[in-house]
């Protein structure tokens, strides 16, 4: 008479009908398979295998066993013992499931402001020869006149061998019954947009996160805002010019040689007005997402 004990247990074990699969609402895609092994003393080794095979990346387990008409890659692996000698593993995999290969930006958006010097206020004027004399031009509210007779009364000095003058700050009022409210003013809060955004690059995509990294303080390449800021409407159709990157934090998901994704959280602030000056912040001479 034969017994037949049922599925041994090792290597894998026994895949259990539970887990799942997440699709979030970025483009991003996650599941977990779980599976149960002989924990016991005597099959440790075959758990340490499994744990080998997914550190050097072993397609037969780091790959999710269906096909779900993209890949995903295992990044986490978690192992608890049971009675019985039975110890239960859960893989948890990750992949990008949007057809370009990579996730879809999540974005917040913030209104705040920058001080900015008040010489670069768009209502502040600049000096100018007006028939040989040295004026201002008298539509503009801040800048005043050469000899200080309205009430701001913006102090300039002259260049000795130019016609170029510095603007030396808001004096006190020459007038006792009007006060300068001007006075000392050397700074203005300039509105500002920050978007902060988070995106996720699949295994076909990851030097994308070499050239964010490494573009810091760069304006962005047309159109890689229609792709880093969205939607659009956030801060409305800009071209890259007016887009500053300032931040790109890269973290690797997964094992370092063959990671699930590369995620790469960001800041880029938009000029405003005027686009950021080129002379001080050259564009990328490479698009990040040229397709």
């Amino acid at each position: 008479m034969s017994t037949n004990y049922g599925n041994a247990l090792t290597d894998l074990g026994l895949r259990q009908p539970s887990g799942g699969i997440h699709y979030d609402p970025f483009g991003m895609a996650q599941a977990q398979t779980i599976w149960r092994i002989n924990g016991g003393p005597s099959q440790m080794s075959n758990i340490i295998d499994i744990q080998n095979k997914i550190k050097s990346r072993d397609s037969s387990v780091m790959v999710y066993p269906e096909s779900l008409g993209f890949s995903m890659i295992a990044y986490k692996w978690d192992i608890t013992f049971d009675k019985a000698n039975i110890a239960t593993l859960t893989i948890d995999y990750m992949g990008v499931y949007a057809a370009e290969g990579y996730s879809n930006a999540q974005c917040t958006g913030v209104a705040n402001t920058s001080a900015q010097p008040i010489e670069t206020h768009p209502n502040f004027t600049y000096l100018q020869l007006n028939g040989g004399d040295t004026g201002f031009d008298s539509a503009t509210p801040l800048a005043g006149t050469a000899e200080g007779t309205r009430y701001n009364n913006a102090m300039f000095t002259k260049n000795s061998s130019s016609n170029y003058w510095a603007f030396n700050g808001f004096g006190v009022s020459n007038v006792a019954t009007a006060a300068n409210k001007k006075a000392g003013v050397r700074q203005y809060l300039k509105p500002m947009w920050t978007v902060r955004g988070t995106i996720f690059l699949g295994p076909d995509h990851l030097d994308k996160a070499a050239l964010m990294t490494n573009h810091v303080g760069w304006r962005l390449h047309d159109p890689d805002q229609t792709t880093l800021i969205t939607p659009n409407s956030l801060v409305g159709a800009l071209s890259g010019a007016y887009c500053l990157l300032t931040t790109a934090n890269a973290e690797c998901i997964g094992n370092v040689n063959q990671p699930a994704a590369i995620k790469v959280v960001y800041d880029i602030m938009i000029s405003g007005e005027f686009p950021w000056d080129p002379d001080i912040y050259p564009t990328m001479t490479t698009p990040i997402f040229p397709d």
